[in-house]
């Protein structure tokens, strides 16, 4: 009897593990294809993030183009196509960063191209000026009514950057 009860719970775990894993950040491009400016979003899954992630694509669409997608793709992206590049991951106390976005970091060698970044990290303990490899950090814990406020922190930056 335990056997079975004990597979049934496991079971039941995959099947929950399977469909979080299912979620992910959607691909898109929004905005003129012939836009001045290119903002990339490389953001990590949670209802939070995409709320923000989506907002931000609405509010620049008519600005530039924008390109969205998952976190886990940003290694295969060329800093230099794009005027702004925003990622919006995780901040937790045992792993620090997803190794996407320390290796995409590290990748920017160039001052330049490390000055149009705009890091966005959910913390459960949120903290002010926060930097990482010398790139100054938006950070705030996951929070519905709070969208609306790093919405406009992260566009602030965004709007410095672009022409």
């Amino acid at each position: 009897m335990k056997i079975v009860r004990s597979s049934i719970i496991l079971a039941a775990l995959s099947v929950l593990l399977m469909l979080h894993c299912v979620k992910n950040i959607r691909e898109a491009e929004v905005g003129p294809a012939d836009a001045k400016n290119k903002i990339l979003i490389a953001a990590y899954y949670s209802e939070f993030k995409n709320t923000v992630t989506q907002s931000l694509a609405d509010r620049f669409k008519d600005k530039a183009k924008i390109t969205v997608i998952p976190l886990e793709k940003i290694g295969d992206i060329d800093p230099k196509r794009y005027d702004v590049l925003v990622v919006i991951d995780a901040l937790m106390a045992w792993q620090m960063f997803n190794p996407w976005t320390r290796s995409a970091i590290q990748k920017l060698k160039d001052p330049q191209d490390k000055k149009k970044l705009v890091l966005f990290l959910t913390a459960a303990d949120p903290k002010k000026n926060y930097k990482f490899m010398d790139v100054d950090c938006i950070t705030s814990a996951s929070q519905v009514n709070k969208e609306g406020e790093i919405v406009e922190e992260i566009s602030a930056r965004i709007n410095g950057m672009i022409r």
